[in-house]
């Protein structure tokens, strides 16, 4: 819709912007007109991202937040509800009534793209949400401060001791309620597709475990077809919630075998979704 929009007002703009000028040849109005409206598609989209450069300047990113920031959750969510729209990213999403309306939880899923925590964070929009995310995305042009000040983790998965004082920072607050807390098992995306999904990685489970919070299990499908065609082709994203698993379901079960169940569930449903 909002893609759309951009082009209709282009168009728009464009035509009576060729209209001020005198040409002879009509054939000149329809190039002025073109070109004008090319410009304003332009200036339009730069105007967006220069808009996400004022919001950081204020943002001092060698500070770790002490608490979560629903504030800039608000603006972060606008900024990616309008990017996913000029990427031509129409989202399908059900298993929303799945999910825990008195508790924050910890959001688990399998790892295609970098959109995923995008598509995600349209989903739970109206909750309050970190994800456990690679050093890489916090220096993401326009989105990386964005993500920094909102509060979510970042790891490099090579400085163990580092990761895991992160993990403790959102650890601190799943605990305390402040917001619910998104990891992937599989510890980075399945770039090769070789397989439905990535060995997972057991410790969310310890987490989730030792706090005694329920595990949201999702699957995305559709968001590594994306990036081939970015801005000319318009993509249909699956993203659905599978099960919820309170305490109670996995409470005298291992973390391995709490992986191990989290992944047939997921690894089912994605098979699902990509044969329909």
């Amino acid at each position: 819709m909002i893609k759309l929009i951009v082009l209709l007002v282009s168009l728009a703009l464009g035509i009576l912007t060729s209209l001020l000028f005198s040409f002879s040849n009509p054939f000149i109005y329809v190039i002025v007109a073109f070109g004008f409206f090319i410009a304003y598609i332009i200036l339009t989209v730069s105007l967006f991202f220069l808009s996400a450069v004022i919001i950081d300047i204020p943002i001092d990113t060698s500070k770790k937040p002490d608490k979560y920031n629903g504030k800039y959750q608000k603006i972060f969510y606008r900024y990616v509800r309008c990017a996913l729209s000029l990427f031509g990213v129409k989202l399908e999403a059900k298993g929303i009534e799945l999910v825990p309306t008195d508790t924050n939880f910890v959001l688990v899923g399998n790892h295609v793209s970098n959109l995923d925590p995008l598509v995600t964070n349209i989903y739970f929009k109206d909750y309050p949400f970190i994800f456990a995310s690679k050093e890489s995305l916090f220096k993401v042009p326009f989105f990386g401060k964005m993500i920094h000040q909102i509060g979510y983790l970042k790891l490099n998965r090579e400085d163990v001791r580092k990761d895991l004082k992160e993990l403790e920072r959102g650890l601190t607050w799943l605990k305390a309620g402040d917001c619910s807390l998104a990891i992937y098992p599989e510890g980075t995306r399945n770039k090769t597709g070789e397989t439905t999904l990535l060995p997972f990685k057991d410790t969310c489970f310890k987490f989730a475990k030792n706090l005694q919070k329920p595990i949201v299990v999702s699957a995305i499908v559709g968001t590594k077809e994306v990036n081939d065609h970015l801005l000319t082709k318009r993509h249909i994203v699956h993203y659905e919630v599978i099960k919820t698993l309170y305490y109670d379901d996995y409470k005298d079960m291992t973390p391995a075998e709490i992986s191990s169940e989290v992944y047939n569930l997921i690894e089912t449903r994605v098979l699902e979704l990509q044969n329909q």
